[in-house]
């Protein structure tokens, strides 16, 4: 019988939500030609809207691809949002017990 696995939320994608909870803050992205943006940020750097602190690219491209953060439709064209909204908690607690959740090998 296999056994099951488990997965554990890095910490650091859980850290980087709270910081958006707590500040009552935005993610925001821009392009960028950075060597940074190219290798982890997909073409971009991130930051919050308050204070423009930045934000690490692999936990912002995490937090956006999953739907941990919602997109505020403020681009230029439909579709290429430029900044984000954190979805609820009790959502953000739920895709957390989901993606912890053991899973069959």
């Amino acid at each position: 019988m296999a056994k099951a696995k488990f997965r554990k939320l890095h910490k650091n994608i859980c850290v980087a939500y709270a910081r958006l909870i707590r500040g009552d803050d935005t993610l925001c992205r821009q392009i960028s030609s950075t060597e940074e943006a190219a290798e982890r940020g997909a073409g971009y750097i991130y930051f919050g809207a308050r204070g423009g602190q930045s934000f690490p690219p692999g936990s912002a491209l995490f937090l956006i691809e999953h739907g941990l953060v919602e997109p505020v439709n403020d681009g230029l064209f439909a579709g290429s949002s430029q900044t984000f909204r954190p979805i609820a908690r009790e959502a953000f607690d739920a895709f957390k017990e989901n993606y912890e959740a053991p899973a069959n090998a």
